[in-house]
């Protein structure tokens, strides 16, 4: 009995030892388990910091990345904007360079032709009858323009036109008595101070426009203006050939020199043109331009010949109403200047003149390309009736013996042969 309480008492024992130290490897692998997990535990807030902070690493350098980048696009935009405002400040610069040494130019250009022009300033005052719409008068104030500007404004010209200060005779008769300084007149009002110069007014002379240019601009329109200079005090610069003389009567239509007989026609004081006429068997009446609305009018002639540049402008076609084509004369008109103004000038002076009066023909011929076109339907449009099929061999073989008697009498043998020869 001893026995078996000694083996009960050793068993308890036995399990007593085993339940504990059962219990204590529990508490240790209870221990190491979570020694383990706060390791791991650890080992992940490590890895979670770490993760962290090189999220937080990578974000500040992307960030710093990202503000270095827009730092260098600002620094970039910054300095296109101030290559921008640079090249504009630079362009504005070379500009503003270039409008100073233009300017520069052009006054040094100014003062060099205002240095070239000697003499005392002048200021010349030109006179004529036409209207401030024909094209001679055009041509006058592109005269003015060159002579201004390339004078540097020492030499100018002031313009009076509409007989304001007189007709044809009067403005010859002012230049000769140095009232006037300039005028623009017919070529065949200056023959009645030289009777030779009005050759280029003389029936049929001229077979064309480009004939007429061709005399005029020539070596033969030079000898016939210094022929002028040296005999009437009058000093002609150029000469302006405009357009064909034609007739325009009321309600009468020309044809053949029998229509012409016993018509009294206005013209103006012109020799060569009252030859024509009274060759022609016409009546002519000479006065000026400014009575002839008033005179066909009310009768005192039957109408009149001229340009139909000057016919439109004149509004004659409201008195009379029939538009003969017998170009019986080519217009020219010369640009005079007194004599002895044109000799008190320098030779600087003198030269300048000449020069812009041949310059500013080119505008002139310019503007005379159109306007006998332009003048002729205005007339039309207004209901003139044009006759175009004029017998114009009759009427220059009428007008013949007048123009011979001519040539002959001035002794122009020579001009009027060159003057054909360039037909």
């Amino acid at each position: 009995m001893k026995k078996a309480i000694a083996v009960l008492l050793s068993g308890a024992l036995l399990f007593s030892m085993t339940a504990c130290g059962g219990s204590s490897s529990a508490k240790s692998s209870s221990a190491k388990s979570e020694t383990a997990v706060s390791a791991s535990s650890a080992e992940a807030a490590s890895s979670a910091e770490t993760a962290e902070s090189a999220a937080s690493a990578s974000t500040e350098e992307e960030t710093e990345e990202t503000a270095a980048s827009a730092e260098k696009a600002e620094s970039t935009e910054a300095a296109d904007s101030g290559t921008e405002e640079a090249a504009s400040s630079a362009s504005a610069a070379s500009e503003a360079a270039e409008e100073t040494a233009s300017s520069a130019a052009s006054a040094a250009s100014g003062e060099e032709t205002a240095a070239e022009i000697d003499g005392d300033p002048h200021e010349f005052k030109l006179s004529t009858h036409l209207s401030a719409e024909h094209g001679c008068v055009k041509y006058a104030q592109k005269f003015a323009e060159l002579l201004e500007e390339k004078s540097g404004g020492n030499m100018k010209i002031d313009i009076y036109t509409d007989g304001q200060l007189g007709g044809q005779t009067e403005n010859c008769e002012a230049l000769v008595a140095g009232s006037v300084d300039m005028t623009i007149i017919d070529t065949g009002t200056l023959g009645s101070y030289d009777p030779r110069y009005g050759i280029f007014d003389m029936p049929y002379v001229f077979s064309s426009k480009e004939h007429a240019q061709k005399v005029v601009s020539g070596e033969i329109g030079a000898k016939l203006n210094e022929m002028a200079s040296e005999t009437t005090g009058i000093h002609p610069l150029t000469i302006q050939p405009i357009l064909f003389r034609n007739v325009l009567l009321k309600g009468k239509e020309v044809r053949t020199p029998e229509d012409l007989k016993g018509v009294k026609v206005r013209v103006p004081d012109n020799p060569s043109i009252e030859a024509c006429f009274s060759a022609l068997g016409a009546t002519p009446v000479a006065m000026p331009s400014g009575e002839v609305y008033t005179a066909v009018q009310t009768g005192v002639t039957d109408g009149l010949e001229g340009n139909s540049e000057f016919i439109v402008q004149s509004k004659y076609y409201e008195v009379a109403d029939t538009f003969s084509k017998t170009e019986h004369i080519f217009t020219c008109t010369c640009t005079c200047i007194s004599e002895n103004v044109y000799q008190s000038l320098t030779d600087s002076q003198k030269a300048l003149l000449n020069e812009c009066a041949v310059e500013a023909m080119d505008y002139f011929y310019e503007v005379y390309e159109t306007i006998e076109e332009e003048s002729d339907q205005a007339m039309k449009d207004a209901g003139v009736t044009f006759i175009e099929d004029v017998d114009k061999e009759a009427l220059m073989a009428a007008c013949k013996p007048a123009l011979d008697e001519f040539v002959e009498k001035n002794n122009l043998q020579d001009v009027m042969a060159e003057i054909d020869a360039l037909r």
